[in-house]
């Protein structure tokens, strides 16, 4: 299913304040990563933000994704994406408790150099 399609009419639907600052439904960057830089396998987690600026499209496995979740406000919405192609796929509304355990699962877990050295051959 068009994930675009999908994402436009859950931000069309959404009560203020959370896009109350940003009228457009979608950033371009949002509209760009879906559109033009997303394959197939990859798994996003998405944001509405409760504070009315818009949202925020994280790729699950960057190390930066963790510190964004844990931040965010716990009243804001949150969603995770799973595309079969590029712009294609699934999403499903989640708790800030499950994107949090998403994140967990593949970018905080951080490498130190004396995990690696440490590691059998």
């Amino acid at each position: 299913m068009n994930l675009l399609k999908q994402m436009e009419v859950i931000v069309s639907a959404v009560p203020a304040p959370y896009m109350e600052h940003q009228p457009e439904t979608l950033s371009n960057v949002d509209r760009e990563i879906i559109e033009k830089l997303s394959n197939a396998g990859e798994q996003y987690l998405w944001v509405i933000k409760s504070s009315g600026y818009g949202t925020q499209l994280m790729e699950i496995g960057l190390p930066a994704v963790c510190e964004r979740v844990e931040e965010e406000d716990p009243q804001s919405l949150f969603y995770h994406l799973r595309l079969s192609d590029v712009n294609q796929g699934t999403i499903v509304k989640i708790a800030k408790s499950k994107a949090m355990e998403l994140a967990n699962s593949a970018a905080c877990l951080s490498i130190t150099p004396n995990s690696v050295d440490n590691q059998p051959a």
